[in-house]
């Protein structure tokens, strides 16, 4: 007797249950997948909070955020995360670096091309590099919070207190101490995810164009560029080259679809820095001055979220 088979129907409910039980499962796979980038990204960062701690401990300062010393972005000398590197495992990097020199001098151009896990998120990339005046770059997915400190110039005293972050780029060669962070380190932004070359997030003035930065290159003077800062809000001063009455202030949310480009304009009133974003859904991962590391949703206020980024300006959360 012949054994019945399946019949065509049959054989397409089946096919439609499978179908039906992938769509089900895909969905839950990937939010596990995310789930676990996310807490591998939040790992990174600690390992960030952790160096910036032991920098501490080692030269009772925090490192700078980059440096330069005159008001041109061609002038920009390091970054501050060559001075993170031995505390990160890099120490071979470190050695190869010659600090006596800038950046993009041949002594450092083979280093500044090297990528690193470390300074990518999971949720987003393994690797990733750009070039910038013909040298080729190694990006870097995380950055040093300024706050609303978008100014880069070497002139300490145009960085207004205020709204300086943990981090600026001027001419200081050593950072702040953890007793000047008068905001608290558990309220205080240290570093945050800037998503480089992601199709998310574009430049403001170039839709087309993505926005990318370097863990070795402090200060940009070309559009479509990040830097090693971030920040919460542009500002724009009277006066130069010390800032004298603002002028207005633009908030830079957080995982804005469309995103200000670092650029180096030489005067206060027309530098910019890009704000933070990251890929993981609804927020982006933050690591706080104490070491801790939260992940802040992208409907926070932004009064909040702005007080969250300055280390002396005074604010009361939640106000």
């Amino acid at each position: 007797m012949r054994r019945k088979g399946f019949t065509l129907i049959e054989l397409l409910v089946v096919i439609a249950i499978i179908a039906t039980l992938i769509g089900l499962l895909l969905p839950a796979v990937q939010k596990v997948r995310e789930a676990a980038n996310r807490m591998r990204c939040a790992n990174q960062l600690k390992q960030f909070g952790l160096a910036l701690h032991n920098h501490h401990d080692a030269h009772n300062t925090l490192p700078f955020g980059g440096t330069l010393f005159t008001g041109l972005g061609i002038d920009a000398f390091q970054s501050g995360f060559v001075e993170l590197l031995p505390f990160i495992e890099e120490q071979n990097l470190a050695q190869q670096y010659d600090r006596s020199q800038p950046w993009n001098h041949p002594n450092n151009q083979g280093v500044i091309r090297v990528e690193r896990p470390i300074f990518f998120c999971p949720s987003h990339r393994k690797q990733g590099h750009f070039f910038y005046r013909n040298l080729r770059i190694a990006s870097t997915d995380y950055a040093f919070n300024a706050g609303m400190d978008n100014l880069s110039h070497g002139i300490v005293e145009a960085h207004v207190v205020p709204f300086r972050g943990l981090f600026m780029i001027s001419s200081q060669t050593v950072g702040l101490t953890f007793s000047e962070v008068t905001d608290g380190l558990s309220q205080t932004f240290a570093m945050g995810e800037v998503a480089g070359n992601s199709p998310r997030f574009t430049a403001r003035e170039a839709p087309t164009e993505t926005i990318e930065q370097g863990w070795a290159l402090p200060v940009v003077d070309l559009p479509q560029r990040g830097t090693i800062i971030a920040v919460t809000a542009n500002l724009s001063y009277e006066g130069w080259p010390t800032p004298s009455t603002l002028r207005s202030i633009r908030p830079e949310p957080l995982n804005s679809r469309y995103l200000t480009s670092s650029l180096d304009q030489e005067t206060s009133a027309g530098d910019t820095v890009s704000g933070f974003r990251s890929v993981h859904p609804n927020g982006a991962n933050f690591l706080f001055a104490d070491g801790s590391v939260q992940f802040i949703r992208q409907n926070i206020a932004q009064s909040t979220y702005q007080a969250l980024s300055t280390s002396a300006g005074g604010e009361v959360l939640g106000e």
